[in-house]
């Protein structure tokens, strides 16, 4: 990556951060054509001085940034969790494929059925006649059906 003197930085006043950031992204074309230079297309300081926005009044930025920023933060935290499962995932596939990081296939399978008989152990009620319930449990081999009163 290269870069020159024609870099440029857009630093968001206060309260203004989320707000700027969606504007800005709506109008990234309207930047875009504002770029100048013949062998390489420039966003400079002054174009972007130039450039005509919407500004709201100070107590509606405020309580346009507080109802922004969790989603905000939610959607960045996201973000940095995703770069390091993608790492992880990087990381581990190979060894995985390669067998230099052998897979305990048995303590897999094992979990994974004990989950299945947590989950279809849960004692099961319907109801058979008017006033009798019948109580099914899975957790027994066979199942036996007790009237309850």
């Amino acid at each position: 990556m290269t870069t020159n003197q024609a870099v440029c930085a857009l630093i968001p006043k206060a309260n203004l951060q989320y707000f700027n950031y969606l504007v800005l992204s709506n109008d990234v074309g309207a930047l875009e054509n504002l770029a100048r230079g013949s062998a390489q297309q420039n966003i400079s300081k002054g174009i972007v001085e130039t450039m005509q926005t919407v500004r709201p009044l100070p107590d509606i930025s405020r309580a346009f940034e507080e109802k922004c920023m969790p989603p905000f933060e939610k959607w960045i935290s996201n973000l940095k969790l995703n770069e390091r499962l993608s790492a992880l995932r990087d990381t581990l596939l190979p060894k995985l494929l390669s067998g230099e990081l052998p897979v305990p296939v048995a303590a897999i399978l094992k979990r994974r059925r004990d989950n299945e008989r947590l989950q279809t152990h849960q004692p099961k009620v319907a109801i058979l006649r008017q006033g009798v319930i019948s109580v099914v449990s899975a957790m027994q081999d066979a199942p036996r059906n007790q009237q309850l009163q």
